[in-house]
């Protein structure tokens, strides 16, 4: 049978003189990828859809979180912490409390205050110091944070101010003797 026959027969575009467990031809080195298959569909097609796929996932994910937050409505309030420390400084000062144990007790206050006004703000209230406020009814949290602060921490005994009149004439007549003043 010649090869113009066999090929007529239908047989296969193999040439004659190749053996019949010969190896398929090579393929292009890049080409391999996309001519591979899984469960019948190319690889290229299933990566594609799978991309596809994972685009309006993350689409549909984003949308929804970006939609979840026009409904939650976040409270806008001030509070005065100057007031607040001020307030503890001074009470602190007259209590007659050692002065190498005031750093330590101020600590503790700051970071019990810290610690009430972070709990305010992860309840979804967005936080202005007083002074940032311009013009608006904006709710002050201050009484609030003094209760939960001064309900964690022992507010210092204040007591009654030196009385500092007397110290100051001693100190003005030592002066005044010193430098001459007042012959």
């Amino acid at each position: 049978m010649s090869e113009t026959s066999a090929a007529a027969a239908g047989a296969p575009d193999t040439p004659v003189d190749a053996p019949a467990n010969a190896a398929p031809p090579a393929r292009a080195a890049g080409s391999t990828l996309w001519r591979r298959e899984f469960l019948g569909v190319p690889a290229g097609q299933l990566a594609l859809a799978i991309a596809l796929i994972g685009a309006v996932g993350w689409g549909a994910w984003t949308t929804r979180q970006l939609l979840a937050l026009e409904h939650k409505v976040h409270p806008i309030v001030r509070i005065q912490l100057g007031e607040l420390v001020g307030e503890y400084v001074r009470s602190e000062a007259r209590s007659g409390v050692p002065a190498d144990q005031l750093p330590v007790q101020t600590a503790a206050f700051m970071k019990i205050l810290n610690g009430a006004v972070e709990a305010r703000a992860q309840g979804g209230a967005i936080i202005m110091l007083s002074n940032a406020v311009v013009d608006g009814d904006v709710p002050d949290i201050t009484q609030a944070v003094r209760q939960d602060v001064y309900a964690r921490i022992q507010r210092p005994a204040e007591g009654k101010a030196p009385d500092t009149t007397e110290q100051m004439k001693q100190f003005f007549q030592q002066g005044a003797a010193s430098s001459g003043a007042g012959q």
